[in-house]
């Protein structure tokens, strides 16, 4: 990465939180919705901020000055179709996209994987095995055109679509030197993850 590289914060906001029983960008963390505590990681990061939500599940308001919203009109297609809105919404520079339902983004991690992207078209950590594809760095051309082309081809695998560009892989030894504890991870699918996160804030 060089000093001249704009990163753009993308959120994707479109998960029904079927299991919360409630959209998850606007389910309640210390009083605030998720959706507030990654943009306040992402706006120390970010030269922009993007949030892609479904047509089908409202926003909670958003306080942050100047974060577009991106409405992803084909709604229910996965995180796949709402990265390819994302990518050629944004079209230059780096994206470091990311999902709504995670409260602890440590804003060093996201520079940390930005400064891995040389000679690559993404940074991805991985964390015990699995592929973190929603809390990674990509090129923003080269994803359009990957993400397009999995889409075309009837893959909506988000890791499928890693397939298509240089990934850089970042393991636990390289990120861990930024988030000891990996708790950047640690994302809520259900209200057991909601009472322990309450627990760690």
């Amino acid at each position: 990465m060089t000093s001249t590289e704009r990163i753009t914060g993308v959120v994707l906001a479109g998960g029904h939180g079927v299991r919360l029983g409630r959209p998850k960008a606007g389910i309640l963390l210390q009083g605030r919705p998720l959706l507030e505590h990654v943009l306040d990681a992402l706006v120390h990061v970010a030269a922009d901020i993007t949030v892609v939500r479904s047509a089908l599940v409202p926003l909670p308001a958003i306080h942050h000055p100047g974060v577009e919203v991106l409405v992803d009109e084909a709604a229910d297609e996965g995180p796949l179709r709402a990265l390819a809105t994302a990518f050629t919404h944004v079209q230059s520079g780096l994206v470091a996209a990311v999902g709504c339902d995670m409260p602890f983004i440590n804003p060093a991690l996201i520079l940390k994987l930005a400064t891995l992207m040389d000679g690559h078209d993404a940074a991805v950590p991985v964390v015990e095995g699995r592929k973190q594809p929603l809390h990674a760095v990509y090129r923003a051309s080269v994803a359009a055109v990957a993400a397009t082309n999995a889409l075309g081809a009837a893959n909506r695998s988000v890791v499928g679509f890693l397939d298509r560009m240089q990934v850089r892989w970042v393991d636990r030894p390289e990120w861990e030197t930024v988030d000891p504890t990996g708790q950047s991870f640690f994302n809520i699918n259900t209200p057991e993850d909601l009472a322990l996160a309450a627990s760690l804030t």
